[in-house]
């Protein structure tokens, strides 16, 4: 039998400890088995280079002439096998279990990977912009501190600065229109189809999801923006939470709320 796999995430003070990156959503999503969360110590945004390094993690990109090292991270103590960055620990995932669903078919991988890029400026910088002060207010003070002051710099102002109100109804906006496009690619398929490849979902389906859980958790799903995305583009993001939901996994029995 394999042994638990072993998923670092960035554990916040809100929500019983839920997940709230849509990268780390996307590597909770694709576990076909029972995994546990290093322990809090560890994943603090201020330690995440020095321990990834320390965990022998590949790095994930360069920054400032520097290699970056970034969550989530997977070790499987059954390969002895350290992987870095949510598509990456999915290809391993497919490649070595059986798990009933196949997230990058072979011959996909490259399209797989042009979608993570398109969905970014199409949905991502838009939703980031609308979170960063709950984002910080969500995270433990240490995590909560070091996430304000880097993205201050990286803004140039105040987080309370980047989406007031008038800005946040365009970005909301600008969300919904890259959501709106991103349907009529679903619609290709072809009438009553629910994922990209067809019958079955794939990593391109996963980056979805992992976004809509984004905004739910910020949200909630009470709030005027759930309701409002459920509802548009003929019911397509409904219809696809549903479908995914199953693969939603939280710790300790906590619902999403």
């Amino acid at each position: 039998m394999s042994q638990p796999i072993i998923f670092y995430d960035i554990p916040g003070n809100a929500w019983s400890g839920q997940t709230w990156s849509p990268n780390l959503w996307k590597a909770r999503h694709v576990f076909p088995f029972t995994y546990r969360r290093c322990p809090d110590p560890y994943a603090q945004y201020p330690d995440i280079q020095a321990h990834c390094a320390k965990l022998g993690a590949p790095a994930t990109g360069v920054r400032a002439g520097a290699p970056l090292y970034t969550l989530p991270v997977i070790q499987d103590p059954s390969t002895g096998a350290t992987v870095a960055e949510s598509f990456a620990i999915a290809k391993y995932l497919d490649v070595t279990y059986s798990r009933g669903v196949t997230l990058v078919p072979e011959g996909t991988a490259a399209f797989q990977a042009m979608f993570v890029d398109i969905v970014h400026p199409l949905l991502n910088e838009h939703l980031l912009q609308l979170h960063l002060v709950r984002i910080a207010a969500s995270l433990n003070p240490r995590s909560g501190e070091y996430f304000r002051r880097t993205r201050e710099v990286m803004f140039g102002k105040p987080l309370e600065e980047i989406a007031p109100a008038p800005v946040a109804v365009a970005l909301w906006k600008k969300a919904l229109e890259g959501f709106s496009r991103i349907h009529g690619w679903y619609n290709a398929n072809g009438e009553g189809k629910v994922f990209f490849m067809g019958d079955a979902p794939s990593w391109a389906d996963v980056v979805l999801v992992s976004v809509l859980a984004w905004i739910r958790v910020f949200n909630g799903s009470e709030s005027k923006e759930w309701k409002e995305l459920m509802a548009a583009d003929e019911g397509r993001w409904a219809r696809l939470w549903q479908a995914m939901e199953k693969y939603v996994r939280v710790d300790g029995g906590v619902a999403l709320p």
